[in-house]
């Protein structure tokens, strides 16, 4: 490898640096909603995985379940099911902003 091509390296390491820096800070700043399928929970998080809030929509809780016991397990399951979404939206998220780095810097996968 001679010195130009040592300079080059180092400019795309640099680069992708730069890049990775970026899509962190933009990640830490992006806050996706995701609900539940039905719409009983509603999860805030930033795209880094942090959660910001959990709400609960008591309306639609109480017109389908009006036995706070027989809600528990629904509630329990809604809860999971939106922080699952939530969470595949960052990693969707994430994935998509690291690949353009990469295309980028000419190393996309074939």
């Amino acid at each position: 490898m001679d010195q130009q091509d040592l300079k080059k390296a180092l400019k795309q390491a640099q680069d992708m640096q730069e890049g990775l820096l970026k899509v962190q800070e933009e990640l830490s700043s992006r806050v996706l909603e995701a609900s539940s399928e039905d719409g009983i929970v509603d999860v805030t998080m930033s795209a880094q995985g942090d959660f910001k809030s959990l709400k609960i929509n008591h309306n639609l809780l109480s017109i389908k379940y009006p036995n706070l016991e027989d809600a528990c397990p629904i509630i329990e399951k809604a809860t999971l099911n939106a922080i699952k979404r939530a969470t595949e939206m960052a990693t969707d998220l994430t994935k998509a902003k690291l690949k353009l780095i990469s295309e980028g810097m000419g190393l996309a996968e074939s």
